[in-house]
């Protein structure tokens, strides 16, 4: 994954280079209580399984495909 953090929201774009898609959590973050996740690609609100201070985000991820998860924070 890459991470493009900003003030106030931070933006992770993944790629599944497997050649079959993917159902389950794809990205484990740093979560901020109050913070809200979205799939950008799909506009789609994400709600996260939240484990010892970590936002688990499970999202369908298409064969070779790419998704991009905002994380806006208060």
């Amino acid at each position: 994954a890459n991470q493009f953090p900003g003030a106030s929201e931070t933006i992770w774009t993944v790629w599944n280079g497997h050649w079959r898609t993917l159902r389950r959590p794809i990205l484990r973050v740093p979560h901020v209580p109050g913070a809200t996740y979205e799939d950008l690609w799909t506009g789609t609100q994400l709600q996260p399984t939240v484990r010892r201070g970590m936002a688990e985000l499970s999202l369908q991820l298409d064969c070779r495909g790419i998704a991009c998860v905002l994380q806006s924070r208060p």
